[in-house]
């Protein structure tokens, strides 16, 4: 059987949507502090600015990374969290309008806002009929030439269901959940930071079913970006977090292991493949 081949449409998507998610993050990574003025809704602490904007940036290079594979086994670790972020996200957004600045008298303020609104409305219906068309392509998935070790793969699968059912509570109970989290949250920010939760931890989960390095090398990209960035935020705005309750410590913790989980990752997926690999 021969390989099912990555769309023009779903790659052309993948670089737009990588395009957004950077563009979405340069206010959130340059100005933290100054979100009423440059952002779609004010984001408050710096930190949980910071947070969201580091999330946007390592999604940069999952779906770019995604974008330039050639066959959709190798790409598609991309979709399905993007998609149920983006739809998370959307949700969100509907249930506090009230927050956003879409009646802010600054041109370049009331832009984004409505920018972010048209965004999350339209690239979901996008991506689902994109994906759609995607899995009628002729062809199946090539095998799996560099498996991920058994270790490997337990730690996503945990991990990954561990961050699916924190960041879903917290996104539908976000009074609740929100009080473990290491600096304070709105319902607003709760619910935004439980989507990239669910999202980032439905891509670990896919990770681990795919359990192949090729197939997950995109991934592996962004987890290690996802670490440093975070961490980096983190030493940033550390004196956003009460560091004298476990959950910022906690935190620290989870995020050093991401960022060397993903390290390990990356450098296993791009490493040269052996004879008998490439023969497989």
């Amino acid at each position: 059987m021969v390989d099912r081949l990555l769309t023009p449409g779903m790659r052309q998507l993948l670089v737009v949507a990588s395009v957004l998610v950077l563009a979405v993050g340069v206010p959130l990574m340059l100005r933290p502090e100054q979100t009423a003025d440059y952002f779609a809704w004010t984001v408050q602490p710096p930190l949980t600015a910071a947070f969201l904007g580091s999330a946007y940036w390592a999604s940069f290079l999952l779906e770019l990374e995604a974008s330039r594979r050639t066959t959709w086994d190798h790409a598609r670790v991309a979709v399905p969290a993007v998609f149920v972020f983006t739809v998370l996200t959307l949700v969100a957004t509907l249930n506090n309008l009230e927050k956003f600045h879409f009646g802010d008298p600054g041109i370049l303020t009331s832009m984004v806002t409505w920018g972010w609104l048209l965004v999350y409305a339209i690239v979901p219906v996008v991506m689902a009929v994109v994906w759609i068309r995607q899995s009628r392509e002729p062809g199946g998935d090539g095998p799996r030439r560099r498996p991920t070790p058994m270790w490997f793969r337990v730690v996503e699968g945990v991990g990954g269901l561990a961050l699916i059912a924190y960041g879903a509570v917290m996104f539908a109970r976000p009074s609740a959940v929100a009080r473990s989290w290491p600096w304070e949250l709105t319902t607003l920010t709760a619910q935004a930071v439980g989507a990239w939760l669910v999202g980032i931890g439905l891509a670990s989960v896919h990770g681990m079913w795919e359990a192949d390095w090729e197939r997950i090398e995109p991934l592996m990209a962004s987890t290690f970006a996802l670490g440093v960035l975070e961490t980096y935020s983190l030493v940033r705005f550390r004196d956003d977090v009460d560091w004298n309750r476990a959950g910022g410590w906690i935190y620290l913790v989870v995020l050093l292991v991401v960022g060397g989980l993903g390290a390990y990752g990356w450098f296993a997926a791009t490493r040269p493949m052996s004879a008998d690999q490439r023969a497989g």
